[in-house]
């Protein structure tokens, strides 16, 4: 005989009263508020995006070329992860990265949960060597742009990640700017660790389409880890303006973001996923008035289908 078909409950189900998609110390009202988004979301009508100028193939290979050409005279920070592991076994990085992973460890021995590389807490979305670029990410971000106890900290789309918790458990002013589109319960999840931990963290639920909500010249550090290349193109200019705004003179500002080559359609705008130097330089350096930190040359080595980069950058010091 066969064995009976498991019930496959819909995704409504799972979110009002499963702990598999949202953490269990989400209350029901907030499940049912995330519920009420998804409907909104799913209600809306979409606007299509404009088509960008289509990419040539001159153009992607004068990228290539570019930025894959020797090595640097002064140390190679903003670069991809094809050299993952050797990052990884750098002292301080290999340092940062066992920090992390005990930080994630602590967390779930006393019951709390950050979010995969994904963003989501699915098991299914664990995936072992996407969390092994997750962790070069985190790594190599706070290696070459770790704050200070003293700091305050903006983290752009990072509510419950192990990232931003570990900054909070620095000590650090930590504040944390996410929307939850995927109901999961982020935000609420990244409140109640932070009070269970005794952690400096405040979270806001705001789209990034909307103008940051904080004083001008506000934050020692900005971090936004792949969350830019999800954002359309006048999105993306107009927060990288923002951060330009509420960046202290002097600060810094780290991200990264993913770049796939293999997308079938180079003629839509894909964010930054192509990658293009010029594009960066008009969507990201550019709006934010801020200097690239390290090798100008962007990146290291290009491959031809997926990449993760990182891109330090510093806002001047205003003369007197």
């Amino acid at each position: 005989m066969t064995e009976p078909k498991k019930r496959r409950h819909s995704t409504t189900f799972r979110i009002l009263f499963c702990d598999d998609i949202v953490p269990r110390c989400v209350p029901l009202t907030y499940r049912l508020y995330l519920l009420a988004v998804k409907w909104t979301r799913s209600l809306a009508k979409r606007i299509p995006r404009k088509k960008s100028g289509a990419i040539t193939k001159t153009q992607e290979e004068t990228f290539m070329q570019e930025a894959c050409l020797g090595p640097a005279k002064i140390p190679v920070i903003n670069k991809t992860f094809m050299e993952r592991e050797t990052d990884l076994a750098e002292t301080r990085t290999h340092a940062l990265a066992l920090a992390l992973e005990d930080l994630r460890t602590r967390l779930q021995t006393s019951g709390l949960r950050c979010t995969s590389a994904a963003g989501s807490f699915k098991a299914k979305d664990f995936i072992s060597e996407k969390e092994r670029n997750k962790l070069w990410e985190n790594a190599w971000i706070l290696t070459h742009a770790m704050p200070q106890a003293t700091d305050i900290v903006l983290d752009l789309g990072g509510a419950s990640t192990v990232f931003s918790f570990y900054v909070a458990s620095l000590g650090c002013s930590t504040h944390v700017l996410d929307y939850d589109w995927g109901q999961h319960g982020l935000i609420y999840n990244a409140r109640y660790a932070a009070r269970r931990m005794g952690w400096n963290m405040r979270l806001y639920n705001r789209d990034l389409a909307r103008p940051l909500p904080f004083r001008n010249e506000s934050f020692d550090k900005i971090y936004c880890i792949c969350v830019l290349e999800h954002l359309p193109p006048e999105v993306r200019r107009k927060t990288m303006q923002e951060i330009n705004r509420v960046l202290k003179p002097g600060g810094m500002v780290a991200v990264t973001f993913d770049y796939d080559a293999g997308r079938n359609d180079p003629r839509l705008d894909k964010g930054l996923r192509y990658g293009l130097k010029d594009r960066l330089l008009r969507d990201v350096v550019e709006p934010a008035g801020v200097e690239i930190v390290g090798n100008q040359i962007l990146f290291d080595n290009c491959p031809d289908s997926f990449f993760l980069g990182s891109l330090f950058m510093k806002k001047p010091n205003m003369r007197s």
